[in-house]
């Protein structure tokens, strides 16, 4: 009789306090940047590259000691100086390689022919904005639209004022007008994939007026990492529509299922981003911890500052009636499974001392079987009839591949 043997260890940390929608990164913003600049003088009427860094909140914010560099290995090549910005309020930097000019003036210069990185880190060097951009326009910049909180686009350049998009059209080449429109952590009911599994999803959406091809560009949950998925060739976005990616966190998944990544997204907080064919930063999100079923985007739909929302996977983005409350709640857990290849029976020990559900599929998706459990266990199930290959054990939004000999 065959037989699957396996032992499922989940760890649950201790609660703590949150809100969601909080932003993570706080209100402080790169909003502009010239990386070819030809149209705008510094105070010396030199045309220098040039960072606006920009107060989104409604709080002043104390500068002094924050860092902007080109490099995320190497975070402190300049310094800000004692200042305080106001809600709203600029502050020009010029990347000119000159910082015996003044005290906005930096070692290093930008590579707008080549493309780089601005990098905006606080005084513990720790990173609260970032860009990687590819090769650039010399007589436009490129902003947040709308100002403050929005993808970055090209704009008439406007240091120190509000940004001036031009239109989506030049832009629309380079795919710059593709953001991460919504995104869901933690679901549980809140929309499935063609197999009816309630993985976390990220909706990407086409801002523009013409049709793109996504192949070829990459999603990431690490900034580092960019190549962790990559959207299969072709994928047709029409103006204004939507592409859905489920990010089931499987080995191998995205060779069976092409809308689906290896990696899952964190419910305790962590990255989404969008990169193009050159690993160009289309767009990110950072996120903080979130709830079950309650999912973050764009409001205004596809331009708008993230905020919370009733899950609309696919369609335009509405915030509905959702009220998050703080309150306390565990971490999110994590489950490993022993060992595999594995025979005999389900072994599942919990540190969980709640009810739930184990779900078992099969590789390409179908459902094999639920089972339900009370308390922290062992809890033994015996699967003698499953036939031997590939499945995947889920646990609240945990998801794990063993193998049945």
């Amino acid at each position: 009789m065959k037989k699957l043997l396996l032992s499922a260890l989940i760890v649950v940390t201790i609660t703590s306090a949150y809100s969601q929608c909080i932003p993570e990164y706080g209100k402080l913003v790169i909003n502009e940047f010239m990386a070819r600049n030809v149209v705008i003088p510094n105070e010396f009427d030199e045309y220098e590259d040039w960072v606006e860094i920009m107060n989104a909140g409604d709080e002043p914010i104390d500068i002094g000691g924050y860092f902007l560099s080109d490099k995320h290995g190497n975070r402190t090549r300049y310094t800000f100086p004692d200042m305080t910005l106001d809600p709203g309020d600029y502050v020009v930097v010029w990347c000119d390689g000159k910082p015996w000019l003044g005290e906005f003036h930096t070692e290093f210069a930008l590579q707008g022919s080549l493309g780089e990185k601005v990098v905006l880190s606080n005084p513990d060097t720790i990173v609260i904005d970032h860009y990687t951009f590819g090769p650039v326009d010399n007589i436009q910049s490129l902003s947040r639209t709308p100002n403050g909180s929005g993808p970055f686009l090209y704009a008439t350049p406007s240091p120190g004022a509000p940004n001036n998009p031009t239109d989506y059209s030049g832009a629309s080449l380079t795919g710059r007008g593709l953001v991460v429109n919504e995104f869901l952590a933690r679901n549980t009911d809140a929309g499935t994939d063609e197999f009816g599994n309630n993985f976390d999803w990220i909706e990407v959406y086409n801002n523009t007026g013409i049709v793109l091809n996504m192949g070829g560009y990459l999603l990431s949950d690490k900034s580092n990492n960019p190549g962790k998925y990559t959207f299969p060739e072709p994928t047709i976005v029409a103006p204004g529509g939507y592409v859905v990616v489920f990010a089931s966190g499987i080995d191998g998944i995205d060779e069976i299922w092409p809308y689906h990544t290896t990696f899952s997204l964190s419910g305790s907080g962590e990255y989404v981003h969008l990169y193009n064919k050159d690993t160009v930063t289309l767009d990110y999100v950072k996120f903080g911890q979130q709830q079950q079923n309650i999912s973050e985007g764009r409001f205004e739909n596809g331009l708008g500052p993230i905020t919370c929302l009733e899950p609309t996977m696919g369609f335009t983005n509405d915030p509905g009636t959702v009220n998050v409350q703080e309150f306390d709640a565990p971490e999110e857990f994590m489950f490993s499974i022993y060992p595999v290849p594995a025979t005999d029976y389900i072994n599942i020990q919990m540190t969980d001392w709640r009810e739930g559900t184990i779900q078992v599929f099969s590789a390409l998706g179908s459902h094999v079987a639920n089972y339900n459990y009370v308390g922290a266990g062992p809890h033994f199930i015996d699967v003698s009839n499953y036939t031997p290959g590939v499945y995947l054990v889920r646990i609240q939004n945990q998801t794990k591949r063993i193998v049945v000999r």
